[in-house]
Parts: structure tokens; sequence; C-alpha cells
């Protein structure tokens, strides 16, 4: 078993700091639902690293060397793996990326961020990693964290984050819930993203028991929901195909087509191979981004 296998495993008998923001359905990768599977052990546990986190990882002495340069603090490196726990809240636990020494020591995050990524940073920092920092804040009782970023491999930033208490009762108060249902085996109701939520309910609940079950009345209000944005997708779906048949039968046998205002448009021939059915081809439409 290699030291990340171990050391992800350790992290299910917890809540991480990369976990809290899906506590609160805030992150943009993970729901709670997916988070909940994780902790009661739903999830398959990769050893291999992904790429963009290599890299990460690599980088981070880099960063944290111009960090140290930029703000003349000290830091230091407490070990990729070592997980650290409240002495408080025994389910809150974190790995930090350094720890910043002196009187009133902090918590240095470390972030590698691809350029397209900048603009989320452009007026603080994004909420899901507030949100980590505030999770370190409460589990090693630090009054202050930053960030060191590193914007498309050559621009770098550093922003300073206060510890909010008012916000780190709330979060204290939601992860305590949370792990209460890992505990009981009570899983959250399914929220956003749709993506994580609809994956953690196929691991949930893989077969079918025959069985029937009454629900509440509020549901009826969702059924009829569902049924009306079905509805609505159907009556969508007949106006896009109307509005591209106009499309395409102004276009005819070109390939581009160009308007007024310079959007460009394609009808490209596609091929799909034949394997259960027979080979076929036919034009896809699509506008082209420029």
């Amino acid at each position: 078993m290699g030291k990340r296998t171990d050391w992800l495993i350790q992290r299910r008998a917890g809540i991480g700091g990369s976990d809290a923001a899906a506590v609160l359905n805030l992150s943009p990768w993970k729901s709670a639902l997916e988070l909940y599977c994780d902790k009661i052990g739903l999830n398959e546990i990769e050893d291999a690293e992904p790429d963009w986190l290599y890299w990460g990882k690599a980088l981070e002495p880099v960063i944290a060397a111009r960090y140290e340069k930029e703000t003349g603090r000290t830091l230091q490196d407490d070990g990729e793996f070592n997980i650290r726990r409240s002495a408080h809240y025994p389910w809150m636990c974190c790995t930090i990326d350094r720890s910043i020494l002196g009187d009133k020591p902090g918590i240095l995050s470390i972030k590698n961020v691809v350029g397209f990524k900048k603009a989320e940073w452009a007026d603080e920092p994004p909420v899901e990693y507030q949100i980590q920092l505030q999770h370190e804040m409460i589990v090693l009782n630090r009054a202050w964290a930053s960030f060191a970023v590193l914007f498309n491999g050559n621009d770098f930033g550093w922003y300073d984050v206060q510890r909010n208490d008012r916000f780190c009762a709330y979060l204290t108060q939601e992860e305590k819930k949370f792990w209460e249902r890992v505990q009981n085996m009570q899983p959250p109701p399914p929220d956003v993203p749709a993506d994580s939520c609809r994956e953690a309910l196929r691991r949930l609940y893989p077969n079918e028991t025959g069985s029937t079950i009454t629900l509440p009345g509020e549901f009826i209000g969702l059924a009829d929901r569902i049924e009306a944005i079905k509805e609505q997708a159907k009556s969508g779906k007949r106006e896009l195909d109307a509005a591209e048949n106009k499309l395409k039968a102004a276009i005819g046998d070109n390939t581009f087509a160009v308007l007024p205002n310079g959007i460009t448009f394609s009808l490209k021939t596609t091929k799909r191979a034949g394997y259960a059915v027979e080979p076929t081809e036919f034009r896809t439409l699509r506008r082209v981004k420029g």
C-alpha cells in the first residue's frame, strides 16, 4: 500500500480541509452526498496521482520559496501525509501545505492555478478555498492563514486571510451534523452538483429490492415539477430542431457560414462507425468558437 493510499484511508476517519466546502454543498467538484459515499467507503481509492496533482505537489517548494522571498516570513514543511486532528472536535482533521512560523503562527495554502482560472481570484480567493483555510484554522487553533498562488506558471500572488469566528462556529456545527450522518449511516439529501449526486446515488443504491415505498405528500409537488421540466425540455428540443433545420437549409451544401456579426457556423460530415448497427454518416451543426 502506497503512502498516498494509506493517507487517503486515514482521511476517511474524519473531515479534512478539502472536504469542508463539500459539507456545505459549496464545492464545485463534490456534493455532500458524494463526500458521504467516500467517508463510508463506497468510493474507490486510487494510489496513482493525476497529473494536475503531481505537478501541483512538484511545484510546492518553488512556490513556497517565492512566498518566503516576497513576505520575509519563515515556513515549515510539516510533511505531505501528516494528518493533524483538532483537540476539541475529533471529527475535524487537516494536512496543511506549510506552517508559517513566528510569534503568531499561521497556515500557508499553496495553489498552482492554470491561466484561465485566474479570473476566479480577481477579487478574493475562491470561496471553496477560503472555507478550506477556515477549517484548517479551527483544527490548528490559528488566527490567520495565507495563500501562495502561482498563476499559469509565471505569475505569483499571495493573500492573507483572517479567521472568521462566526463562520467557524457555523462550519463546526454543520460538520458535526454531517459526521453524525456518517456514523449513523444516514445519507444527506441529494443536492448540487447534480453529476456528483447522480454518481453517489448509483453507489448507494446499486440494486433494487422489488419492494414498494409510500412517499410523503411533499413529493407530489416534486413529481409534478419533474414532469413540467420534461415537457419544457421536449418543447425546447422541438424549437431547437426547427431553428437548426432553418439554418442548415440556408447553409445548404456549404461547409461554413458567417453571419454579419462575425459568428461562424460549420456544417461538416460526421462518420459513425458500425458496431451493433450499420455504419452511417450525418452532418453535425456546430457554432464555431473563435
